[in-house]
Parts: structure tokens; sequence; C-alpha cells
């Protein structure tokens, strides 16, 4: 482009100046004349000349930082990058490509970039990704791959189709950075929101959510749903005498065998302090009672931590939907109501809730 720019100029001047001496010979100037207006044409023209050599130098420059830039950011980037040729054959990757895989670029020049595949998607995945890079020239979105190592990795990925002035293919380009950390942490935040750290059971949001579920789904097919309110008797002693420590493992203790005595679909959840919930789908009021029985039983046997063995026992009480309650708030006043009957009354027990019972005066004793 920048020698067409060039000899156009000179074509052009070179038309000026035929033109400035025919204009000058039939005017019947003189040779000095001639020769005056030939000079300052062939200035006018090394001028020109002198500024088509100034753009080209200036391009030139251009295009080599743009060609420098390019190299330093290929080679320093922090993400991974495949350059693979029209059939997805490697031709390139950079150092950091080096560094999330583990293979070195003699390993993988000449492969298939599936080479890395981790397994972990099927073959309409792949189908859609071709189909946006085939249609818009470009996809992007999370994958698995696997490591040199065979450590299976997350990855965020970008891959853009690179044509010719045709259209015809000539390369695919992939830019991908490592989110397995960043997918650990953001899973460690969403377990934090809705599980007890201390436990790992469902904390309330999660046991809310579960149960309005739960009581939907009874609703529709006419079933019983049991809630369970359960506190431990005389936990308050332990942590006194024992220490806070002892307390927290005997609470991981009760989870555990909580877990231990229930189906898959049902929930145990802590409320905090020794207090647990159970919401039991499709349990009518014989079902409950004989959970009831058992986890008595399960909790009162003895147990040593750090060299102290003890035994302590629970106090449970029991709603079912939908006879106490339409829904989950209901339900939880009414199993809370017969947890503190049953405290009330001796320990180590049981209650179903009834309609007599009513919120007791004052503050509650629960230990």
């Amino acid at each position: 482009m920048r020698t067409t720019a060039a000899l156009l100029v000179l074509a052009s001047l070179a038309m000026l100046l035929w033109s400035g001496w025919l204009i000058a010979a039939k005017g019947g100037a003189g040779p000095i004349a001639m020769a005056l207006a030939n000079l300052v044409l062939l200035a006018m023209l090394a001028r020109q000349l002198w500024l088509v050599w100034l753009l080209s130098r200036a391009n030139a420059a251009a295009h080599d930082e743009r060609a420098r830039l390019a190299a330093a950011m290929f080679e320093q980037s922090c993400e991974g990058i495949v350059v693979t040729d029209a059939d997805s054959n490697i031709i390139m990757v950079n150092p950091a490509f080096t560094t999330i895989t583990g293979f070195d670029e003699a390993e993988v020049l000449g492969r298939n970039p599936k080479m890395l595949s981790a397994g972990r998607h099927d073959a309409e995945f792949y189908r859609r990704m071709w189909a946006s890079i085939d249609s818009v020239g470009y996809w992007h979105g999370e994958i698995w791959n696997r490591r040199k190592d065979g450590g299976v990795y997350a990855e965020w990925l970008s891959i853009t189709r690179v044509a010719d002035e045709s259209g015809r293919v000539q390369n695919y380009v992939s830019i991908f950075s490592d989110i397995t950390e960043r997918k650990r942490a953001d899973e460690q935040i969403q377990r934090l929101a809705y599980h007890d750290p201390l436990t790992g059971l469902p904390n309330r949001a999660l046991l809310a959510d579960r149960a309005m579920q739960a009581l939907s789904l009874a609703q529709r097919n006419a079933a019983a749903v049991a809630v369970l309110y359960m506190d431990l008797d005389h936990f308050k002693r332990i942590n006194d005498t024992l220490g806070h420590r002892i307390g927290d493992q005997l609470l991981v203790n009760m989870a555990t065998r909580l877990l231990s005595a229930v189906r898959d679909y049902d929930t145990v959840s802590r409320q905090g302090g020794d207090e647990f919930v159970l919401v039991l789908p499709g349990t009518d009021a014989d079902g409950a009672a004989h959970v009831a029985e058992k986890l008595c039983l399960l909790i009162a046997e003895p147990m040593t931590i750090e060299g102290h063995e003890m035994a302590v026992t629970t106090s449970i009480g029991i709603a079912i939907f939908p006879g106490d309650g339409s829904d989950f708030e209901a339900l939880s006043r009414a199993a809370d109501l017969a947890m503190y009957r049953a405290k009330k009354e001796g320990r180590n027990s049981y209650r179903f809730h009834d309609a007599q019972m009513q919120e007791p005066e004052g503050d509650r004793v629960l230990d």
C-alpha cells in the first residue's frame, strides 16, 4: 500500500512537471524561466517523496511496535494460549500453557487439544461449542481438562476463529485460565452460607428451603411430613465443666449419629447451641414416634472424648403436617412447644404437639 502511494505521488508530480513545461513553452518563456519552473517542480517532488518516506518509516515503526507488544503479551501472559491450524493441530503454545497443564511445547506440537480432555463432558457439549465457533466465530465457557500429572482442573476457556479475507479458516486461538481454586473458594462460601461450620449440617436457611420443598410435595400428594425438634439434656454442664472444645466435639459426634439414623432424603439441621431439627418427608405420627424412640436410644449411648467418658440424653418435640400446621413456621413452633413439654416432664423422651400446648410464660429453661 505504501509503495502504491509513492508511485501515485511520483506519477502525479511527473504530470505536473510535464504540464508546467508545456505551459512555459506555449507561453514563449525562455530557457531560464523554464529551468526555474523545473527546479520548483523538482523541489515539490522531492518534498512529497520525503513525506512518503517519513510515512513509510512511521508505519513500519508502528507495525514493529505492535508485533513486539503482541509477542510480549504472548510470552508473559498469565493465561494459557494455544494456537492451532485450521485442522486443529497445535502449532504454538505460550509458557503459561506449560505452567498450567504441565506439558512442554514439544510434547503438544502437532497434536489436537482434545488430548487435554478430562472426559467430564459429553459429545453434545462439544457439538454446541463448535456450532458456536462455526456460526459466530468464538466460544467461551467453563470446561474441565486434565494436566500431564493426571490431575483434573477447571478452566475458563475462550476459542476464537481466525479467517483470511476470503473467510477461509486459518487458525484457532484458545485462551484459558485455571479457575480451580476460585471454584473451590466459591463452593466454600456457598457451603458456609447454607451449612453449620461446626457440624457441616444444613443451617436455618437451607433447612427452611428443604422444608418448603418437602411441604409443597406433600401437599400435592396428600402426604404427611414430620418435624422433630431436639435439644440435648444438660449440655450446658458439659461446657461448664469440661470446656467448649469437648462440648463442640460432642455436638459433632451427635450430628454423625443423627445422620446415621435417618434416610438420605431426610434433613438434619443444627439450629445453634445444642438444638437440632429434623424434617422427615412422608412420615406420619407412627413413623415419627419410631424415629424418636430410635434417636433417644442412639443419643444416650456412652462416648469417650479426649479421655472423658460421658452419656447424654435428649428431649424431642414432634409436629406433623398438616394437622399441626400448614407451613414450616407453624410446624416449627408446634414442635418447639412439644420439645419444651418433654423437657418439663422429665427429659430423655419425646412428645407430640397437641392443641392444648401453650407458650410458657417467662424465660424457658431448656438445659
